[in-house]
């Protein structure tokens, strides 16, 4: 277990909010009334007697302002490198990751040394597992052989394969987290085109997707500030106050290849709060307000591809299933899942509708009749704002 102290996670982010201004990173400064008045009276003195910086706290936590990429990615990756430092033994070297934030020419990808790289991949595997931090995402991906439709389609070779990079998945489970060895792929034969093909055939493989956007983790890492500070003034904390940082941490372990347990403490005396625990009994209905308006409307949500939510939106009769996104939480969602290749992004279709689901499941799925539904209102939105507005 790997004891890490509320005031050395505070003070730790203001540290990275501080380099990232002076880096001339754009930081939004507002912060809300009710916050600040919170802060110059319930928060100050615990505050400043831990030497914190109450301005710095108040941009961090009291200002609702969307972060753009830039202060996403230093401020994940900074964060990413403080829970590696506190890691025992750890066979990555933590300096590459300031490394690619500072230096325009490092390179963005890195082999992890915990792995061997050939044992991976049922297929053959040029590299193992690899680190990629690119500009907007970071996944761990491993180059494997996988079948070239192109000229099996054209009848030139039957058998032909290509070498590609391919986002690795995981699988959690009560024994821990791990990296799942990559099968062999087989290509489809498309209903229509009788054509063989990929879509959809890696983004089926099990497990979950390593490739994560950087403004989803920067929502954690903040969820996990904001716990810090509760726990320092004593305000109670619940364990979901700090499951939305749980990706970043679990990163760890697979960047590791080990299961690294963490727990938050007030200070570095006494163990308080262990990081993390199942959430899948929360009822807590504390959801942000979405941005469409109306009282009674049924709200849903579709992700995928911007190829598809485009379809989505040119043909609704062809939706019949969606997310309610009232019980939505894109905490508990890994929305790179919802991509077919590594070079997609992913976009959600944020919509209300007069049409009446027949089931909304216990997952919050909502089915509908096969003649699909009519969209009302819509709006699409990109993975950081799916992250900041249906986030809790």
């Amino acid at each position: 277990m790997i004891r890490v102290s509320a005031v050395s996670i505070l003070t730790e982010a203001c540290s990275i909010l501080k380099d990232a201004k002076a880096r001339g990173i754009n930081v939004p400064s507002r912060v809300s009334r009710e916050f600040r008045d919170l802060l110059y009276s319930a928060y100050r003195d615990e505050l400043i007697s831990n030497g914190i910086d109450t301005d710095c706290i108040g941009q961090l936590l009291g200002n609702s302002a969307r972060w753009d990429i830039n202060l996403c990615r230093y401020f994940t990756l900074r964060f990413l490198k403080f829970l590696i430092d506190r890691t025992p033994q750890s066979a990555f070297d933590s300096n590459i990751l300031t490394n690619v934030l500072t230096n325009p020419q490092a390179p963005t990808s890195y082999p992890l040394k915990s792995y061997d790289a050939r044992s991976m991949s049922v297929a053959y595997a040029e590299y193992g597992p690899t680190l990629f931090l690119e500009q907007r995402t970071m996944a761990i991906k491993a180059r494997v052989q996988i079948p070239n439709v192109t000229k099996r389609n054209a009848g030139t070779d039957l058998q032909a394969t290509n070498l590609n990079w391919i986002n690795m998945k995981f699988r959690k489970s009560d024994m821990g987290i791990r990296l799942l060895k990559i099968p062999v792929i087989e290509p489809k034969k498309d209903s229509i085109t009788n054509k063989w093909t990929l879509v959809g055939v890696i983004r089926g493989l099990p497990g979950d997707t390593t490739k994560y956007g950087f403004c989803e983790l920067a929502t954690g890492v903040r969820g996990l500030v904001s716990a810090s500070l509760k726990l320092l003034v004593g305000d109670f904390v619940s364990e979901t106050d700090t499951v939305a940082a749980q990706r970043l941490v679990d990163y760890v372990s697979l960047i590791e290849n080990k299961n690294i347990k963490f727990c938050i403490s007030k200070d570095d005396r006494v163990a308080q709060l262990t990081l993390f625990s199942d959430t899948s009994t929360t009822t807590d209905p504390a959801f942000k307000t979405y941005r469409i308006n109306g009282d009674d409307l049924n709200i849903y949500i579709i992700l995928g591809t911007p190829k598809e939510i485009k379809y989505a939106m040119k043909y609704p009769s062809e939706i019949t299933e969606a997310f309610d996104a009232y019980r939505f939480n894109a905490i508990e969602h890994n929305l790179y899942n919802y991509s077919d290749s590594d070079s997609e992004n992913v976009q959600g279709l944020l919509f209300s509708t007069n049409s009446e689901p027949i089931e909304v499941d216990s997952k919050g799925i909502a089915y509908f009749d096969a003649d699909g539904i009519d969209l009302s209102e819509y709006e699409v939105l990109s993975v950081c704002e799916i992250s900041d507005s249906l986030s809790r």
